[in-house]
């Protein structure tokens, strides 16, 4: 009898758990197919693994998605979903498909979403005849979840949500959802939500949304209260819908990732507007670059930050002066850095060793080789071990962004 065979169910959990996500924060699939092969007593662990994080791209995937559920007990083990819904291919994935996937996942808690072509406006009403009733039913689902006082939706062919698709996210327990929406409907995201009363954590990329309003019916407020937003849009989302979305949100969000930042006007509005209402809730910041004063200067509204991440070299050294200024109240504790051969740093160095707060510092270095152009990299490395500071260096790109998401996800 091999070693394999022999060794306790927990023990067993443990050491594929400790080793199957890969560097890039993804889960190791052809690790966890290999493991469930080894015997029986490792077969069940690794296909629970294996099933955690479910990636749905056709109808095909659906069908084998289905059937594999039928004939075990992995619905439970599902706990994030990942579907790409395209109405331009024959046989890709429908909304049905998505409420059918949701239903037979008790546990699940994640979402992530791709949708291309007509926004699932076809789907919305497939199989009904009666478009009125179709409307009828999916304002009881928002008052059956809201009470009396929940908004009543647009026209269903202008929603976007087929009726099973809104059910069964209604009765299923969300708290993350990612959106990337690059339909023809820029209301989706809007009516989505009213279909997430749980949600906590909120992604949304592609189109830059809107939110429909005329001057006889006024669009209520979105009722969430969000505590994590990633944004990645270009152009920038107007100030007008970030109202819309975090008028709920003022005192609970705690986490921001904004992924792009221009120098348009619609950008420097966006930092306006989060540092004006969610500065002083917000614990971790993620953005691209602070090269410049107007950028500089939202930080001093974000007097609680324990985290800050940058997705760039392209910080100023004036940053760092700020954060050590005797001003300022910043409790930061971990700092996320990209260095490459134009990187001084001497400001990081002198924020490392005066910076009473810090923790950990996590470098990204940028190019192949680039500790050797930057001069002061034992100095750095010296400063951190005297300080008590952990220095961390990573030398891919998509393990730091998957370092900065492990840190967004526990805030």
């Amino acid at each position: 009898m091999s070693l394999a065979t022999t060794l306790p169910l927990e023990l067993i959990h443990h050491i594929l758990e400790a080793d199957y996500l890969s560097t890039d924060g993804e889960p190791d699939r052809r690790l966890l197919r290999a493991c469930s092969l080894v015997c029986n007593a490792w077969s069940t662990p690794a296909q629970y693994l294996l099933f955690s994080n479910v990636v749905l791209r056709s109808e095909s995937d659906f069908q084998s998605f289905r059937l594999a559920l039928s004939r075990s007990s992995l619905a439970n083990a599902v706990r994030s979903l990942r579907v790409v819904i395209d109405h331009n291919q024959p046989r890709g994935l429908r909304q049905h498909h998505l409420a059918a996937a949701l239903a037979s996942c008790p546990r699940l808690n994640s979402i992530s979403l791709a949708l291309f072509g007509d926004g699932g406006l076809n789907d919305s009403v497939e199989g009904h005849d009666n478009e009125n009733s179709i409307n009828d039913d999916l304002d009881n689902i928002i008052r059956t979840r809201f009470g009396t006082g929940a908004p009543v939706i647009p026209n269903v062919r202008r929603t976007g949500i087929s009726l099973p698709l809104a059910e069964a996210l209604t009765k299923s327990p969300i708290t993350s959802f990612h959106l990337s929406n690059w339909s023809s409907n820029p209301l989706f995201l809007q009516n989505i939500l009213k279909f997430l009363p749980s949600l906590k954590s909120l992604s949304i990329a592609g189109t830059p949304p809107s939110v429909h309003e005329t001057t006889t019916s006024p669009v209520d407020p979105c009722s969430l209260s969000l505590n994590q937003l990633r944004i990645n849009f270009q152009p920038s989302p107007s100030v007008d819908f970030l109202r819309w979305l975090l008028d709920n949100s003022k005192d609970t969000l705690t986490a921001l990732d904004l992924e792009r930042i221009s120098d348009s006007d619609a950008s420097i509005g966006l930092l306006d507007h989060f540092a004006t209402t969610q500065g002083p809730t917000l614990r971790s910041l993620i953005l691209p670059s602070c090269t410049n004063p107007t950028e500089l200067k939202h930080f001093q509204r974000c007097n609680n930050l324990r985290a800050v991440a940058f997705r760039t070299p392209n910080v100023s050294s004036a940053l760092f002066k700020y954060l050590l200024a005797a001003a300022d109240p910043t409790p930061l504790e971990e700092m996320y850095l990209c260095m490459d051969k134009n990187t001084s740093l001497s400001p990081v160095i002198e924020f490392v060793r005066n910076k009473a707060t810090l923790k950990s510092l996590v470098v990204c270095l940028w190019e192949p080789d680039v500790r050797k152009s930057l001069r002061l990299w034992g100095s750095l490395k010296m400063a951190c071990a005297v300080s008590g500071v952990e220095l961390k260096v990573v030398e891919r790109l998509s393990e730091y962004k998957a370092l900065i998401k492990s840190n967004f996800e526990r805030v």
